[in-house]
């Protein structure tokens, strides 16, 4: 009788075990499902007119690439007021012209910070030398990273893929720092004002720099996003942070072209406001404050015939509706006036474009 009611109590014994371990995988499977790399994040290119200024959010925590012209301080400070941050984890300054450090002062004085991240290059400009001060005297720390180095921001991570060693003389924009920030299966390349010749150098050192975004470098001037190095990091989404009726020309319509051809979403800060892309580890949505409407009407390209060779079509005054635009290497047709029209376009029919496989443009859709 002792033996039958002990092999009972064994068997009871076996079967609580074994419950008890399947409960304790089960908790295990949860936690893995929740896993904390997938949150939320939210980055925002704000508007700070002829500059980058770029606000990131993880999980409570809080990074700022840059900030703009001295007078865009303020602007800086309002959004991280609006987005109810208290402090900054990290702050990264890509490099020292006006209109990436210049506003950062006013934010420092504001918010505390813990770390800044700075290229190692010395610099002697008033702007720079009075950021410095301040980081000293708010006991932040100070580090010159190295490519390779690797952060956490809440549930997302950040590698800096610059700087290489490489010596660019006085192209103060080639020591730019570059950023590539991951979350998930979603990730996005920050790539200051680095020009073609760094850009090279990236593509040779760096093995991945395919990302979702791209921060199109030097406001989307001539002398970067080679179209070598947009295939590379082939994005879906690009941004560009200009000012509206800049002297400078930038955005370059041969940047814009390129970034058209690649087939590449657009957003620009002049003609729509602050982009804000947020991500949840596998799905990116973009939220902006203007409409691809207003940045086709007021980003116009002047008609331009002078080009056209004598055996290319050109339009009628009858038939002007009919004729749309081309590029030698686009796979889009656009109206006339279209800002990612190259200036080697061509003018065919309507009918003709779509005959060669060529498909309307989301922005002019002709």
């Amino acid at each position: 009788m002792k033996n039958k009611i002990f092999q009972s109590f064994v068997h009871i014994l076996r079967i609580s075990l074994v419950l008890s371990f399947i409960l304790i995988l089960s908790g295990c499977t949860v936690e893995v499902s929740n896993n904390d790399s997938n949150s939320d994040l939210k980055v925002m290119y704000l508007d700070v007119g002829q500059g980058d200024a770029i606000l990131i959010q993880s999980q409570g925590e809080a990074m700022l690439i840059d900030a703009g012209e001295k007078e865009q301080g303020s602007t800086v400070t309002g959004y991280l007021e609006q987005e109810n941050i208290k402090s900054l984890k990290y702050i990264i300054c890509t490099h020292p012209h006006s209109d990436h450090i210049g506003g950062m002062a006013e934010v420092i004085k504001e918010y505390n910070a813990d770390e800044i991240f700075l290229d190692k290059q010395k610099y002697d400009t008033e702007t720079y030398n009075n950021l410095i001060s301040l980081v000293e005297k708010r006991n932040i720390t100070k580090t010159y990273p190295k490519a390779g180095d690797t952060y956490k921001l809440g549930g997302s991570s950040f590698e800096f893929l610059t700087p290489l060693g490489k010596d660019y003389g006085d192209n103060t924009n080639n020591y730019s720092l570059v950023v590539k920030l991951t979350n998930g299966k979603n990730s996005f390349l920050f790539t200051g004002d680095m020009e073609e010749e760094a850009e090279k150098d990236l593509l040779s050192e760096v093995g991945d720099l395919e990302s979702d975004v791209l921060k199109v470098g030097h406001h989307g001037s001539l002398t970067s996003s080679s179209l070598e190095f947009l295939r590379a990091v082939d994005p879906v989404y690009a941004v560009i942070s200009v000012g509206k009726d800049n002297s400078y020309g930038h955005p370059s319509s041969i940047t814009l072209a390129n970034l058209e051809d690649e087939d590449v979403q657009v957003y620009r800060t002049d003609v729509m406001g602050t982009v804000i892309i947020s991500s949840d580890g596998n799905n990116i949505s973009v939220k902006t404050e203007g409409t691809y409407a207003k940045q086709a009407s007021e980003s116009p390209v002047e008609e331009n015939t002078d080009n056209l060779t004598d055996d290319q079509d050109k339009p009628s005054d009858k038939k002007s509706e009919e004729y749309v635009y081309v590029t030698e290497k686009g796979s889009k047709y656009h109206k006339k006036g279209c800002q990612y029209v190259k200036d080697n376009r061509k003018a065919i029919l309507m009918e003709e474009a779509k005959e060669e496989g060529y498909e309307p443009c989301s922005v002019c859709k002709p």
